[in-house]
């Protein structure tokens, strides 16, 4: 028995073998099962006996068997030779007396040459038929005869009689199964190259042929003849000819024949299991049985009745497809023919709904489904403007996921899609956004010229939008209100950490982020990117100004890059520049050369920027270097920031300064950039005090109560009776362990790793935090952005700390000396307790902390403890922020030549995908290290009055209050 779906080359094979016998005299007998052969038995056994017949009578057989030829008859009749005299049959004639009759006409015609009996579609064959060749096959076991029978597993039910005879010929040894697979890759690379007379040109075409057809024969001839069909590829002189690349990356025809094959099984199906089938079709290649079960709404056990059949029939098959749903259609043409035979509203309908309830499944979770949706509602979208919105908004939101995570042709195939849309909707601001998101993602992509296309057009309407009046949004009633971290600093060559954004608020830069994280204009209002990738020109708004009325210029940006590169300012920002020509040789003291640093006036409103190397993050990085007043600084100093002195050019302008207490900032009027909220004002609240600021919550007196400014359990308490005004949102930050490997104790990473090692994260995570982050089982690049490694931290191993500490020399603690020990968190802080126990239970040391809830970074520049609880929170999308970027080198004083090399590479790597493994190797260098340790991937918590309509947040940033809006309440 030959057993293979349909299509695979079944009927091919024994036509191949029944040839090659044939030329060496066997005789050679067909016959096959119908679908309608219950109404005529022994079908196919009927067929060989009608073309045997004449063999057997043109043998002259002893008249002792004219009753074979009498009883043959019963089954071809219209074939009995009327001179043939025969002797009549037993009177009572039996099954067994016809089956015997079989068996010696058989016995007969296979001698003296030998015969061959193939019978196709047994899964076809009645119960009968089947009765019948099992008798001939024991009978003729002895005999040079052979029975082939070929069969399609897929069409066997759990009680068809063929899965019972196939075990019973098995177990008696009188049957052998081979069972046909599609091709390889190989294989159907072999089988082009042959046809088309090519060699290595037809390759791609080969591979998208195999995609297309996942090897199976029959298709695939079906495809290459309907290419044919179609004039894509044409016959000359035996080879094909036609553009074959052109031909492999297009939208390939659907054979008329393949799609005939397969709607014929469909209609041997019940009416419910072709609904289940059909709607199946439009969620997919795979689905979930659950949004089956409710597209269809059905109860589990209809659709799973409904399913058994499809699982019989070999239509589809139980999880075993690349995204690891329930079930997936055995192959993707049977779901394309299903889904292309629906009728174009059934479509639209179908999609609209089971868009629907993905969306209804995921809650809060859109962003990972949000390609599922946007296919959904995509397809739908001639329903209105509602499903086309849909359509719109999930194009941009899988986009913006691919793009973060430099998944770049995946992003820019949802854009474009999303812009295909967006040109027919008259929405220009948007437009152009998708446009600079296109720019962005060609130019992470090492694709500098398809990025200078995609922003000239972003920077075309983004003009075009600047011009278009706007319908402004009446004032809000009062400022945002909202708390904040003690402010240590708002100058942007020192403002760092949380409270160091404010300075984004008060100063501008070349460009800035959305809340998408796309890179859009500030004070730039366009820029060419040359030299590949090495040389940046910035062409600045002319009406760019500072609050005093001074023009914003090409020049004052030189000042402030200059600014944070020299040495004596001691800058803490000043790596992020360091991609700069000549700017990290100037700020490590190397080059005395200012002038040779690669930031460049080349008029009033134009600035050169030119790097060391290409770096595809270069723009989100310059989204935080800011401009800052040459004129108010070499006036008034280090009070340059004071009120009554400072000029600003951001959204907002410094009011007052209440340091420790309130800061107050208002509404730049000459502002560069897009301001698409409607507030006047923000007045921040400095006292980092929970129960206080929750209080003035509680009275109406804060409208945004931020909770990362407090330790992350804090937040179970607002939930109390707040449950409505309670947001949580993904966010791109780390706590972390931090040690000083400079000098002792922690100068051997024997000593770094047995306390990361006494540190179970999970129990952290769940018990002493609550659930309100996640524990850090990878690197220090955090989950959802690029080059994030899973799995590689030190994991929670007493036994090993407790030999590493003996190894150190401070076995169970015995002479380990007192540290110094700095935390973000107030001592009785679950995490610092935690912690405290940990390293007493385990090792038996005792850790005394320290708080400083406010200008750690700065102490850590200075005088760094021996161990320190830190943060961090990424300032761009980009793996490069966390391991080459950020300060943890600094504060540690850690230096390793296989991380640096690591880093160093990153930096000549175009390739993506390339560059990403190499971030993920140096993650894991560091977290061997020990010289820092994540404890947890944390989120963005905020409680929010019902009145604030408009809070955009991401996971980097949650502080775009120029975009807020506060309605009238």
């Amino acid at each position: 028995m030959i057993s293979g779906e349909a299509g695979v080359g079944k009927t091919r094979l024994v036509e191949e073998f029944t040839s090659r016998l044939g030329w060496s005299g066997v005789q050679v007998l067909w016959g096959r099962c119908y679908e309608f052969e219950r109404i005529l038995p022994y079908q196919p056994v009927a067929e060989v006996l009608r073309s045997a017949r004449e063999i057997f009578v043109q043998m002259g057989v002893d008249a002792n068997l004219a009753w074979v030829l009498q009883e043959i008859s019963r089954l071809a009749p219209e074939r009995a030779a009327q001179e043939v005299v025969v002797a009549p049959s037993p009177p009572d004639p039996d099954q067994g007396f016809l089956f015997e009759a079989v068996t010696r006409f058989l016995q007969v015609i296979a001698h003296p040459s030998g015969l061959l009996i193939v019978l196709e579609d047994l899964h076809w064959a009645a119960e009968s038929t089947l009765e019948m060749l099992h008798y001939l096959v024991r009978r003729l076991k002895a005999q040079p005869v052979l029975l082939v029978g070929t069969l399609r597993p897929e069409e066997l039910g759990r009680r068809h009689p063929l899965r019972l005879f196939r075990e019973t010929m098995q177990r008696e040894q009188l049957a052998h199964e081979m069972r046909l697979d599609r091709l390889s890759p190989q294989p159907v690379a072999d089988l082009i190259r042959v046809i088309s007379g090519r060699s290595e040109e037809i390759l791609p075409l080969a591979e998208r042929l195999y995609r297309e057809t996942e090897g199976n024969p029959f298709f695939l001839m079906e495809v290459v003849k309907a290419l044919f069909e179609n004039r894509s590829i044409y016959l000359d002189q035996g080879r094909w000819q036609g553009d074959f690349d052109r031909i492999s990356a297009g939208q390939f025809p659907l054979p008329v024949n393949l799609s005939e094959a397969i709607h014929n099984r469909l209609h041997r199906l019940a009416e419910d299991v072709q609904q289940a089938v059909c709607m199946a079709a439009v969620i997919g290649r795979e689905f979930d049985f659950s949004l089956l079960r409710d597209a269809c709404g059905w109860t589990d056990e209809q659709t799973l009745e409904a399913l058994d059949v499809l699982l019989r029939r070999r239509l589809v098959e139980e999880g075993s497809g690349l995204a690891s749903r329930d079930y997936t259609f055995t192959h993707h043409k049977i779901q394309e023919v299903i889904y292309a035979g629906l009728s174009q509203r059934r479509r639209w309908l179908a999609h609209a709904c089971i868009g629907a309830l993905i969306e209804k499944a995921c809650g809060s979770g859109l962003e990972e489904a949000a390609g599922e949706l946007a296919h959904h509602f995509s397809q739908a979208r001639s329903l209105g403007l509602e499903i086309t919105d849909k359509a719109i908004t999930y194009l941009l939101m899988a986009g913006d996921r691919a793009r973060v995570l430099y998944a770049h042709k995946e992003a820019i195939g949802y854009y474009y899609q999303a812009l295909d849309i967006l040109h027919g909707q008259g929405e220009t601001e948007r437009t152009a956004r998708v446009h600079m998101k296109l720019g962005v993602t060609y130019h992470n992509a090492f694709e500098y010229e398809q990025a200078h296309r995609a922003f000239e057009e972003g920077f075309r309407l983004w003009r075009k939008t600047g011009q278009t009046e706007r319908v402004d949004l009446p004032p809000a009633s009062h400022p945002l209100r909202t708390n904040w971290l003690p402010i240590s600093s708002i100058d942007p060559a020192y403002a760092i950490d949380l409270p160091g954004v404010v300075a984004v608020q008060l100063f501008s830069g070349l460009v800035t982020f959305s809340v998408d994280l796309e890179i859009l204009p500030e004070v730039a209002k366009k820029w060419e990117v040359g030299s590949g990738g090495r040389e940046y020109v910035f062409h600045l708004q002319e009406q760019a100004t500072w609050s005093d009325g001074c023009p914003l210029t090409a020049d004052d940006f030189v000042y402030s890059g200059r600014r944070i590169l020299t040495p004596v300012n001691r800058s803490p920002l000043a790596n992020l520049l360091y991609d700069v020509q000549g700017a990290r040789a100037f700020s490590l003291g190397q080059s005395d050369q200012v002038e040779a640093i690669g930031l460049r006036a080349l008029d009033l409103r134009t600035l050169l920027i030119q790097l060391e190397e290409p770096a595809p993050y270069f723009l989100q990085l310059l989204a935080n270097f800011l401009a800052v007043p040459r004129q108010s600084i070499e006036r008034y100093g280090d009070q340059w920031t004071e009120p009554a002195h400072i000029v600003t050019s951001g959204p907002f302008c410094l009011v007052a300064w209440e340091k420790g207490r309130r800061m107050k900032l208002s509404k730049n009027r000459l502002y560069p950039g897009v301001f698409s909220g409607n507030l006047e004002g923000v007045v921040l609240d400095l006292q980092p005090d929970f129960n206080n600021q929750l209080e003035l919550y509680l009275q109406d007196k804060l409208d945004v109560l931020e909770m990362k400014s407090y330790p992350i359990t804090r937040d179970l308490q607002a939930l109390e009776g707040l449950a409505g005004e309670y947001f949580s949102f993904p966010a791109a930050y780390v706590y972390m362990l931090g040690f000083d490997t400079r000098r002792p104790p922690f100068n051997d990473i024997r000593l770094r790793q047995a306390f990361c090692l006494s540190v179970d994260k999970k129990m952290l995570a769940s018990s002493a935090l609550k659930g309100a982050a996640f524990p850090a089982g990878g690197g220090f690049v955090p989950p959802g952005l690029p080059g994030h490694a899973p799995g590689i931290a030190l994991p929670f191993d007493p036994v090993c700390a407790r030999v590493l500490l003996a190894q150190a020399g401070f076995a169970r603690g015995r002479n380990f000396p007192q540290i110094q020990a700095l935390s973000l968190f107030q001592p009785d802080d679950p995490l610092n307790r935690y912690l405290v126990d940990q390293w007493r239970d385990v090792l038996g040391v005792e850790v005394h902390w320290e708080t400083v809830s406010s200008g750690l970074h700065l102490v850590l520049e200075s005088t760094p403890p021996n161990l320190f609880i830190s943060q961090w929170w990424g300032d761009y999308p980009d793996p490069d922020d966390f391991l080459g970027a950020s300060q943890i080198r600094r504060w540690t004083g850690w230096q390793d030549e296989t991380f640096l090399g690591l880093l160093k590479q990153t930096r000549f790597t175009p390739d993506q995908a390339a560059r990403l493994k190499l971030f993920q190797q140096a993650d894991a260098v560091l977290v061997q290290s020990a010289a820092i340790q994540p404890l947890t991937y944390n989120r963005q918590q905020f409680l929010i009055k019902p009145w604030v309509k408009r809070y955009p947040v991401c996971a980097l940033f949650s502080w775009f209050w120029k975009d807020v809006v506060i309605a009238s309440h």
